[in-house]
C-alpha cells in the first residue's frame, strides 16, 4: 500500500475514533449508572480498536 493511502486511513481511523471517544464521555456524563457503564465500554473498545487499525495499516509492507 502506498505511502499517502496509509496516511490517509490512518487519518480517517483516528478522527473516527476521536467522534467515537466523545460520544463515550458524553454518556458518562449523563447520570444514568448504564449510561456510565455504556461510555466506558465505548471507550476502550474505541482505544483498542483504533490502535489496532493503525498498527496494522503500518505493519503490512
Amino acid at each position: 500500500m502506498q505511502l499517502k493511502y496509509r496516511v490517509l486511513l490512518s487519518f480517517l481511523v483516528i478522527v473516527l475514533g476521536y467522534k467515537l471517544m466523545i460520544t463515550a464521555f458524553r454518556w458518562m456524563n449523563l447520570a444514568s449508572d448504564a449510561a456510565l457503564y455504556g461510555g466506558i465500554v465505548v471507550l476502550v473498545v474505541t482505544v483498542v480498536g483504533v490502535l489496532t487499525a493503525v498498527r496494522s495499516l503500518w505493519r503490512r509492507t
